[in-house]
């Protein structure tokens, strides 16, 4: 059996049409022409450039991002 958990919900959660979004500087990732924000995306190192992404789509407050080597909930 799949245990029904986070890391579940998370892998089937869809992701946009490239799979990934590019982190805009003072403004984060734009998923479905919204933008979603995480402290993570502050540093200089991932400023400018593209993560993995998943949104959920029956919660348009809520995306997750994978920024340095783990999902960021944005």
């Amino acid at each position: 059996m799949i245990p029904y958990d986070a890391d579940f919900r998370l892998c089937t959660l869809p992701t946009t049409s490239k799979g990934t979004a590019r982190i805009v500087p003072s403004r984060g990732v734009k998923i479905n022409h919204l933008y979603y924000w995480n402290d993570a995306f502050r540093s200089p190192e991932v400023e400018g450039t593209n993560v993995a992404v998943r949104f959920d789509p029956c919660d348009a407050g809520t995306a997750w991002a994978f920024v340095a080597q783990r999902w960021q909930e944005c």
